[in-house]
């Protein structure tokens, strides 16, 4: 302790001896009764939080007058959190924590309707738990009983605001999807045809009418070079992926495309880096097939390396605006609305309830302090991948998955573009609102704590200095009380701090 927090002590106890000379006695005689009852177990107003909400609600948990006071309550308390948000942050975070950085628009104003309400709705029943936990305290006036209901009321309002918003949020993806139906799920390949015409040619692969879909599949792509045998390559595509699934209609809601093009610019190196590489894997199942069939005479490693070469020889030889090397992409989507529906309304909801999760836990694991926004458009290819993973796997691990759903999700790996779009749902301020009511419980039991301590130190006053009056010295001796209860605690802290310094020997 300090010389600063001494003197804060004596301007403490001198502020509350100035309060008890200033306050007239029947008013000073009228609260030291009511902290009498208030601490008293018996007293017909102590442990009186339940009746106090009763007044201001009305008995029912549930009325037409305590549901629109709750609403009032939790449209309020976010409003005053986002106030606060935005008046404390730092530069930095202001573009989090404007709604609307890029305007508003009717899609981004339902949006951001649809997360008020599904707050303003989790606070509502998390109001009325809260209510059932103060009646259950005042009703049983018992410590482990209050010990156990208080961690409880905040797991319980969080977790019925984590419920209300992982509906928002799946709402909010649908719409998103509503108006961008273009939002897709790709597996791409591309391959170089010409280094794989040159290296069938060398290795003398012939391809008749009963082909091995390997090697049938890798003379298409030599081959396709109009729109009809691209359409062919595609059709290829769709009929040796379903051979891979037990259902007939688990392609029906994906399109395959091919095309045969050029890139140029700086693109060009890696996108000809990938296509040779894909060419000289293909390469190896095609002369791996065809060992099945008749003996292999050529040295396939060899033909392999002179692939990579004739790539290597053409980067040197292409400028920086020229075509590199000729590619075929071959390209198999499903729009993000089909994934989500064939996926399912509960690994949809699992999906967002995670995503929900890791919001929650950036804010709640690092003690409520960081500005967590929720944007569904930026957030889309997140929600997307937690569905994925959804997909793949059932609760626990001890249920079957449909096999083919799951397949399906590994297959398309490319990387999901964002909407077009931003908002910031203010999320933070949110999981606020939901923990109102938690921290009225927590003050209304720190009052009953803090008259209790009042009531023992007069107590103790009485034995010590009996001639002292606590009944005029109301507000003195609760500031006792109080900074009695401030400086143990004060010690707790530093003697904790101590021993886990001097377990860790520094």
């Amino acid at each position: 302790m300090g010389f600063s927090d001494l003197l804060a002590i004596l301007g403490a106890v001198g502020l509350a001896a100035m309060l008890d000379v200033a306050v007239r006695p029947a008013q000073k005689q009228a609260f030291s009764a009511w902290l009498g009852r208030l601490a008293s177990r018996a007293g017909k107003i102590g442990y009186g939080g339940s009746a106090f909400l009763d007044k201001v609600f009305g008995k029912p948990v549930f009325s037409l007058k305590a549901v629109p006071r709750y609403a009032l309550i939790s449209l309020c308390s976010i409003a005053l959190s986002y106030t606060f948000a935005v008046l404390s942050s730092p530069p930095h975070v202001q573009p989090l924590i404007t709604m609307f950085p890029d305007g508003m628009t009717a899609l981004s104003a339902t949006i951001l309707a649809i997360c008020f309400i599904a707050a303003i709705i989790g606070d509502i029943f998390s109001y009325a738990q809260t209510r059932l936990f103060v009646r259950t305290i005042d009703r049983s006036r018992n410590s482990v009983v209050t010990a156990g209901l208080v961690p409880a009321d905040i797991i319980v309002s969080l977790a019925i605001f984590f419920t209300t918003f992982t509906i928002a949020r799946l709402l909010c993806v649908l719409a998103v999807l509503s108006v961008e139906p273009t939002q897709k799920l790709t597996h791409t390949e591309t391959f170089a045809p010409g280094l794989l015409t040159a290296a069938l040619a060398e290795a003398e692969v012939e391809i008749g009418s009963d082909a091995p879909p390997i090697s049938r599949f890798a003379i298409l792509i030599a081959n396709g070079k109009t729109e009809a045998q691209l359409r062919l390559v595609s059709q290829d595509v769709r009929r040796n992926l379903a051979r891979q699934f037990s259902r007939p209609d688990a392609l029906e809601t994906v399109s395959y495309s091919s095309k045969r093009h050029c890139p140029a610019g700086r693109e060009a190196l890696l996108a000809g880096a990938e296509a040779t590489k894909n060419s000289q894997d293909l390469f190896r199942s095609v002369m791996a097939e065809q060992a099945q069939r008749r003996p292999i005479t050529v040295d396939v490693d060899r033909i392999v390396g002179q692939m990579g070469t004739a790539f290597y020889a053409a980067v040197g030889r292409a400028a920086e605006d020229q075509c590199l090397l000729e590619i075929t992409e071959i390209k198999a989507s499903q729009t993000a609305a089909a994934f989500i529906g064939s996926a399912g309304p509960f690994n949809a909801l699992n999906a967002a309830f995670e995503r929900t999760l890791f919001d929650a836990y950036s804010v709640v694991g690092f003690k409520l302090a960081p500005y967590v926004s929720f944007d569904p458009y930026s957030s889309a290819p997140a929600y997307a991948a937690s569905l994925k993973t959804q997909v793949q796997n059932s609760f626990l691990g001890a249920f079957p998955i449909d096999t083919d759903r799951a397949m399906l999700s590994q297959y398309f790996d490319d990387e999901i573009a964002a909407p077009e779009g931003k908002l910031n749902v203010p999320f933070s301020p949110m999981v606020a609102s939901a923990l109102t009511t938690s921290a009225f419980l927590i003050l209304y039991l720190l009052s009953l704590g803090i008259a209790g301590l009042r009531a023992s130190a007069v107590a103790l006053m009485q034995k010590v200095a009996p001639a002292f009056d606590t009944e005029r010295a109301v507000f003195t001796t609760l500031t006792v009380a109080v900074l009695a209860a401030l400086i143990s605690l004060g010690t707790v802290v530093w003697l904790s701090q101590a021993l886990w310094r001097l377990l860790l020997g520094y």
